[in-house]
């Protein structure tokens, strides 16, 4: 029984470590370097450890590389800066979606891999000029990249359930009153040939 559970631990390792890849990084700014320094040594963890902790993070997060990778995303974003007269910021990594927004936009959406994402921003094409007549952007002359698809998961929310609506509001949109936020919600809902809903 124990020789048993041994070869299983070792086909377990085996398989782990099969799955994994080995990195090497080069030219990091020294700057950065003892930033990185200094915030593992804060952690406690190794730097490997810390910045695999950042990396898998990153890259590891659906909605995020969708952003990042989809020609439909930047398509669509140029679209809004043209309707918004806007820039879009040129830097891959300048946007409103962290990896911690982007899980519970996921976990609300119950989206599990990129087609649940196409189909979100697909479905939503059409109201993406309304909720951009809704933006507030005062002074700021660009928008984030991404920011079409952070619309149309709006747009998406708008149709779905009481509850979800709520939910959404409570977890991700409480930047905002609770009033604007049901008033732009049901001006898409009536869009949409959906009844208005109240607030939970």
């Amino acid at each position: 029984m124990l020789v048993m559970v041994a070869m299983m631990g070792e086909v377990m390792n085996k398989c782990q470590e099969e799955t994994n890849r080995v990195m090497t990084l080069r030219k990091i700014p020294s700057d950065v370097d003892a930033a990185i320094t200094e915030q593992a040594r804060l952690t406690g963890k190794s730097k490997n450890d810390l910045v695999l902790e950042l990396l898998t993070a990153t890259f590891g997060d659906l909605l995020g590389n969708f952003v990042r990778t989809s020609e439909l995303v930047a398509l669509m974003d140029k679209e809004v800066a043209r309707l918004t007269e806007r820039e879009i910021t040129s830097q891959s990594f300048e946007s409103d979606l962290v990896p911690i927004y982007n899980r519970e936009y996921c976990r609300i959406l119950e989206l599990n891999n990129e087609d649940d994402l196409k189909r979100i921003m697909m479905n939503n094409i059409p109201y993406l000029e309304l909720r951009a007549r809704q933006l507030r952007y005062g002074m700021i002359p660009f928008l984030p990249k991404g920011i079409s698809m952070i619309m149309a998961l709006f747009c998406e929310v708008a149709g779905r359930d009481g509850l979800t609506i709520a939910q959404f509001y409570t977890s991700l949109w409480f930047v905002i009153g609770q009033e604007e936020y049901y008033k732009e919600i049901n001006e898409i809902r009536i869009a949409k040939s959906l009844l208005p809903i109240t607030g939970l």
